[in-house]
């Protein structure tokens, strides 16, 4: 009996000198603990909003050609802001950011309307107003059955545009930097992109 209650003693007195060389090397836990199921925020999250530079934007086009601003968080618990209405009458066949789009109002837009022409829509660094008012660039573009933003391919500082024709061809429009001429004749880059469904 004595020698169960002093081996029962020696129990307790490890478990409490292990409990207290763990807490030694564990941060202090903060006053209020985040209730069960909260999302984890990384110590850089908690220091402040990234720029709106370094953050995406993203424009939602609704089934009455509304267009929609989304703009990026950092987080990813909640990844977009509320949505913005940018403005009515964006019923084009298609619609591509030539080199991704920003919160604080930049980056570039073409898009074709439903009778082929092909307009280009200038960022304007305001996150309030982010396109400036449309330029038309010229007909035809009903040939194409996709057009996608290259960014800056030919690396000349400006971003350019490909398209893809209903035989499968590749064309390559080098940026200019002129928002009124916003690009260069087209380059043949070659057949066979019929191969794939997609051009983004």
């Amino acid at each position: 009996m004595f020698r169960t209650q002093r081996a029962r003693r020696r129990t307790r007195l490890a478990l409490a000198a292990a409990a207290t060389a763990v807490a030694t090397f564990l941060p202090v836990a903060a006053a209020t603990a985040a209730p069960a199921g909260a999302p984890v925020t990384a110590p850089a999250a908690r220091a402040g909003e990234l720029p709106a530079s370094e953050r995406p934007a993203l424009y939602p086009r609704d089934q009455s050609g509304v267009l929609w601003q989304y703009e990026g968080t950092g987080y990813s618990a909640r990844p977009f802001k509320t949505p913005v209405e940018v403005g009515p009458g964006w019923t084009y066949r298609q619609v591509t950011s030539l080199a991704g789009t920003t919160a604080d109002g930049k980056g570039d837009l073409a898009a074709v309307d439903r009778d082929g022409t092909l307009y280009f829509y200038q960022g304007t660094g305001n996150p309030s107003f982010p396109f400036a008012r449309r330029v038309k660039v010229g007909g035809g573009w009903d040939r194409y059955v996709g057009i996608a933003g290259a960014t800056d391919a030919n690396h000349d500082g400006k971003n350019d545009l490909v398209a893809r024709d209903r035989e499968g061809v590749l064309w390559f429009y080098a940026g200019t930097g002129d928002p009124n001429a916003p690009f260069a004749p087209p380059v043949r880059v070659g057949g066979g992109w019929n191969a794939y469904t997609m051009l983004f």
